[in-house]
């Protein structure tokens, strides 16, 4: 196929214009090679009178063929993303397609790019137009395709949360994008898939094995057996129950299989190309769905970056693994005799941990082995004792039951054997006026079971505290780890605040807390600060719920709607979330500061909460720098709080904040764009927009993560924080 000719002449519409120009190397922009059903894409330039708009975007493409899909996305002035793509089926009749769709043109957008993931056939000619629609005409169109929409943008009305009433628009203006092409598993297979390019092939001499698990003479183990010889026969193929493993090389890579587990067209090819660029990390996992008898594809599952906290929950042993023979764990002791390829792959990436081992752990963003009907599933006490005998030789004070939620099997985490908790200093920005404050503080105090606690709440407006104030600061204050302090400033700026409030105290560990957000059963801070006792975690936050028992926040994902946002918001408060991911206990990127809990050290090292930053993006940025500077960071998602979100200071950019929202925007951006173009801890196949962040990605963005080192050491060195280098050398005091 050709790429679509352009209209030549600009063309205007009321008062805004666009120049459309024909371009070869829009992939480039995000440093990424289109693959081979990526067609050749257009772009234009967008005018200011449409950033940050809602726009009825309307495409005509001609000599389009019916199944044209084609997707829209909006570019900064340095060329980055200013949010995921998005699809637009293109509806034709007699070789004459439209379609039109009502979106968000992100602010601080420069540029669109148009382009086609399934081929266009002959010369296609194409046009789109923007009309700029206001917030509330948006709202109304929206309104009429999706009626329920109005009943939950009143109830947010009734609460007074205007950050979602945007986002409950955003949503359904998403819902109606998505009805613009079919968006089930096949349909994403068939059109969407990652496209592998071929590498040059290994030149070292290392011999991929297959190690199969299961009974030599089950079906599962021929059907495993034979995808392997029908597509490379420079695999050798070895029984685990037959204990054929120690005839491999130390220096060879073995792939750990079940019975039942059928590989991809191609699997060995990728795996070797994959592993020749990776450099030979020590351990590669992929990704895996079902596969019914008649070859349909189902149920994918797209792993996160392997790390410590969720190896821990047993969820990640499914899909094939590759392991640097050196590597492979007791096999015969850890799999009943080579029954189970779970507890081999749990065992072996754990010990790697253990042994502080030098190598490092990928995740290829493949679909690379098909689980039939003949696959078994190892049983959750053999996992779950792999897991606990690591954390008693870890001297770790968790340890893990088996149990299902949501009928998903997996190990949770609980604190079994806690030393005696280090203290602990709550930082409480506030102005003592909340609808909920007090009950949030006598919550806080009654279900915090530490001995030796104490609590700053930390009041920042100009203005001497009223008499309503002062009646409130000495109630609480008859409680004596309650402090009660104020710091006046010009305006209120949630990073000063806390670092004035941070130098002040004197614990090791520092927990940022809103004043909107109580416990709802003791035991909470116990169980992050176990996250703590790894030297190597230095930050934990929790699953916060809203009021009605909804999740506020799951853990933060990089690049969501564009920029970052919470992970399963909205999902009801006990789902477990896409493969657990709402419950679990996980590293991610990213956490909330409206509960978040630090070591003194980070907090010091990377120069406390950018005073930059007086409202938004000042806890991720937090995280970003103590995740640059070693430490991991850890949303312990099987404790939760309740969030009464937005009673004290409103919407972060509401009133006089508007005024620096866009420069705050840029500043985040050019300081953390790689970040926010590949989160490790979210899967590139799964999307990126507004409340669909667990669904298929339309397109993948395998392309663009395979330009960046995704993988992670099994152990961290962390560094002296006298030598890291930022911005702040330490919370700065300001005169009072």
């Amino acid at each position: 196929y050709r790429p679509p000719k352009i209209l030549g002449q600009p063309w205007h519409m009321g008062n805004v214009g666009l120049s459309l120009v024909p371009t070869n190397d829009f992939g480039s922009k995000r440093n990424m090679t289109p693959s081979d059903n990526i067609g050749r894409l257009v772009s234009g330039s967008v005018s200011q009178t449409v950033a940050g708009r809602w726009c009825r975007v309307s495409l005509h493409v001609s000599g389009a063929g019916s199944t044209t899909l084609l997707t829209l996305e909006f570019f900064l002035k340095d060329g980055s993303s200013a949010g995921p793509p998005v699809p637009i089926r293109i509806s034709s009749k007699a070789s004459i397609g439209h379609a039109s769709v009502i979106l968000f043109v992100p602010t601080g957008s420069a540029s669109f790019g148009v382009g086609s993931y399934w081929a266009l056939r002959g010369d296609v000619t194409a046009t789109i137009t923007f009309t700029p629609w206001s917030r509330m005409f948006a709202a109304f169109r929206l309104a009429i395709a999706h009626p329920t929409m109005l009943g939950r943008i009143a109830v947010a009305i009734v609460r007074g949360r205007r950050n979602e009433i945007r986002r409950e628009i955003r949503s359904n203006a998403m819902i109606e994008i998505a009805g613009n092409h079919r968006r089930d598993y096949q349909s994403w297979v068939d059109g969407w898939e990652p496209v592998w390019v071929r590498e040059p092939p290994d030149a070292t001499g290392r011999r991929l094995w297959a190690l199969i698990f299961g009974d030599p003479k089950s079906a599962g183990y021929a059907e495993t057996a034979h995808s392997l010889t029908a597509q490379d026969d420079g695999v050798g193929i070895l029984s685990a129950m037959e204990g054929e493993s120690g005839t491999v090389p130390s220096n060879d890579y073995v792939l750990l299989l079940q019975a039942g587990e059928i590989l991809a067209t191609d699997a060995i090819a990728r795996i070797r190309a994959e592993m020749v660029r990776l450099h030979y990390p020590t351990i590669a996992i992929a990704d895996h769905d079902l596969q019914d008898d008649d070859g349909r594809r189902s149920e994918p599952t797209f792993q996160s970056t392997p790390n410590h906290t969720l190896m821990l929950s047993g969820t990640a042993a499914q899909g094939v693994w590759v392991v640097r023979a050196d590597r492979i764990a007791n096999i015969q002791a850890v799999s009943e005799h080579g029954k189970w390829a779970e507890g081999a792959r749990l065992a072996s990436w754990l010990q790697c941990y253990r042994l502080r081992d030098s190598g490092r752990t990928v995740r290829l963003p493949f679909v690379l082995t098909h689980r039939s009907r003949q696959v078994l599933s190892a049983p959750q006490e053999l996992l779950g004792q792999i897991v606990n005998d690591h954390l008693v030789a870890l001297g770790s004070p968790f340890r893990v039951d088996p149990v299902r939620h949501d009928d998903l099997p997996l190990l949770r985490m609980t604190l079994r054997s806690p030393s005696p908790p280090p203290p602990v200093s709550i930082l409480i920005p506030s102005t003592l006026k909340a609808p909920r404050f007090l009950h949030c503080i006598e919550t806080l105090l009654r279900d915090t079971e530490l001995p030796d606690i104490e609590v700053i709440i930390a009041v920042g407006p100009k203005d001497p505290m009223d008499s309503q104030q002062r009646d409130v600061a000495l109630a609480i204050q008859k409680d004596p780890r309650v402090r009660v302090m104020h710091f006046p400033m010009p305006s209120f700026n949630y990073s000063t605040v806390n670092n004035l409030a941070a130098s002040l105290t004197r614990h090791p560990l520092l927990l940022l807390l809103n004043d909107d957000v109580a416990p709802i059963a003791p035991g909470w801070l116990k169980h992050m600060i176990g996250h703590l006792t790894d030297g190597e975690i230095g930050i934990v936050g929790p699953r916060l719920l809203y009021a009605d028992g909804t999740v506020q926040h799951g853990g933060v994902l990089l690049g969501l709607a564009g920029m970052c946002d919470h992970a399963s918001r909205n999902l009801p408060g006990e789902s477990a979330g896409y493969r657990g991911r709402a419950v679990l206990d996980q590293e991610m990127s990213s956490v909330t500061g409206a509960c978040l809990l630090i070591r003194r050290e980070a907090f010091t090292a990377v120069g406390g909460l950018d005073e930059s930053y007086p409202s938004a993006f000042n806890d991720v940025d937090l995280c970003l720098k103590v995740r640059e500077a070693g430490w991991g960071v850890v949303y312990a998602g099987s404790v939760a709080l309740t969030h009464y979100e937005l009673q004290t200071y409103g919407a972060h950019y509401a009133g006089e904040r508007a005024t620096y929202r866009d420069a705050e925007i840029a500043r985040f951006r050019a300081r953390w764009a790689s970040a926010i173009d590949v989160d490790p801890f979210h899967n590139p196949n799964l999307g990126l927009n507004f409340g669909a962040e667990w669904e298929l990605a339309f397109p993948s963005r395998a392309p663009l993560w395979q330009n960046v080192d995704g993988s992670v050491n099994f152990r961290r060195d962390i560094p002296d924080p006298a030598q890291i280098s930022h911005p702040h050398a330490a919370p700065r005091v300001l005169a009072r």
